[in-house]
């Protein structure tokens, strides 16, 4: 092992420069593209806040010439679609509503920092488990190259999105439940709780340790979820709730097809002083949704109901798997925490909504946590995620079909390794994170 480690760092060392270069020319772009474009899905999501504060529901919501330029999205601009761009839940509207009276301007930028803080933080997380300069510098090379140095981090931050924020949320849970102390074990608990009610298909981290028995997490997922639902409603009722419920099947069959969008645009004009808010960089990266590969090249519409019953059969195997597996084993909370990682990963696939490549944020975390917790071939994983991901750095000139190769190839990776550490290894508790 030490012999091959050797052999490596100076590859390794090669790679680390040459990523440390790509995050920090794509943050100059990230600064041209801010000032250039709308940040346009920051904008529909803080128009949403806004429009929930004034008692207005933000998911059926169509702008007019006569509408005050605070609620004005230039990029929603399919009028006979009768839902607005606003996607999220009114739990993340609640929390958008600290920035829905700054200057957009303002906001635009304040957002991009914020998300470049939030992913350094993250990397700060990931390189802090593991004391081995070999991991440190692959988690490096996969967060500077494969997110910040790539078009999956230009979308991200051009566009204003909010992926990275539960990524940073669920850092943070890693971090307390590597400590030692039953508080800081609930609090893992509670931030995975509170980024679920975020976004649902964070639930489906609870389900290794509710399968593993660990209350102190669940109980804690189940706080932290339970406050943040609660707290939506200091500024929506239940009506916000349902009508959010109904937008999402009107997205649904947008995304199918059976709405047949007429772009109809108001003339040019000034929103907020700017000029720019329809603007936004071209995404190059095909709709990697099992619903939109389906629709796009074969013309089969999968509805939402079939996919949610594929999946629940493939979670249906896989916990059969998890307990045949782990009869005899008590795994780690760490692997427990992959484990539903990428459950989550998997079922961002089978989702009824587009998938663009800034949802591949995610990667971070299930690559960093297998490269901290895989002992042998650590040359054949950097090897695999070059080959699979290397498309994303610079996808302008390939093909479709490449790239979602790519996508779903990284998917496969993440999952193939996950089944094998929970095959060969298991991590004692109550030792911090440890190689194995």
């Amino acid at each position: 092992m030490q012999r091959n480690n050797i052999k490596l760092k100076p590859v390794l060392f090669l790679l680390l420069i040459i990523s440390i270069f790509a995050a920090v020319t794509g943050f100059y772009l990230d600064l041209i593209a801010t000032r250039e474009n709308g940040g346009i899905d920051l904008r529909n999501r803080i128009i949403g806040a806004r429009l929930l504060r004034s008692g207005v529901d933000p998911y059926f919501f169509k702008w007019d010439r006569d509408t005050d330029e605070r609620f004005v999205d230039p990029r929603d601009y399919y009028r006979n679609l009768p839902v607005s761009r606003v996607t999220v839940p009114p739990t993340l509207l609640f929390l958008h509503q600290i920035l829905a009276d700054i200057p957009y301007l303002f906001t635009k930028y304040l957002w991009l920092f914020l998300q470049w803080l939030m992913f350094l933080i993250i990397l700060y997380i990931m390189t802090a488990h593991t004391r081995e300069p070999t991991r440190v510098i692959l988690i490096l090379f996969t967060g500077l190259l494969y997110i910040a140095g790539s078009y999956i981090w230009r979308l991200h931050t051009d566009r204003g999105q909010i992926y990275i924020f539960y990524v940073l949320l669920m850092s943070l849970s890693f971090a307390f439940l590597s400590g030692r102390s039953n508080l800081e074990y609930l609090l893992g608990g509670i931030l995975a709780g509170i980024t679920a009610a975020l976004r649902f298909p964070y639930l489906l981290v609870f389900l290794p340790f509710l399968l593993g028995g660990r209350w102190k997490f669940i109980i804690g997922g189940f706080t932290g979820f339970a406050m943040t639902i609660a707290a939506s409603f200091f500024c929506c009722d239940l009506g916000n709730w349902q009508m959010y419920f109904k937008a999402m099947k009107v997205h649904e069959l947008y995304h199918l097809g059976y709405i047949k969008t007429v772009c109809s645009k108001f003339p040019a004009q000034l929103v907020e002083n700017l000029d720019n808010l329809e603007k936004s960089l071209f995404i190059h990266h095909p709709d990697s949704s099992i619903q939109g590969i389906f629709y796009r090249y074969w013309k089969i519409r999968i509805d939402a109901e079939t996919l949610i019953l594929v999946f629940v059969t493939i979670l249906t195997v896989s916990v059969l798997v998890f307990l045949i597996m782990g009869r005899k084993k008590k795994y780690s909370d760490e692997i427990m925490f992959l484990s539903g990682i990428n459950l989550v990963f998997l079922s961002e696939f089978f989702l009824p909504a587009f998938r663009f490549a800034y949802n591949n944020v995610i990667w971070l975390l299930p690559i960093s946590l297998q490269f901290i917790l895989v002992k042998r071939w650590i040359a054949f994983h950097v090897l695999l995620i070059i080959l699979f991901g290397i498309m994303f750095v610079y996808p302008v000139k390939m093909k479709a079909e490449l790239l979602l190769a790519s996508d779903y190839l990284i998917l496969f990776y993440c999952l193939m390794t996950n089944a094998y550490i929970l095959m060969k290894y298991k991590l004692p508790r109550p030792d911090p994170i440890k190689e194995v």
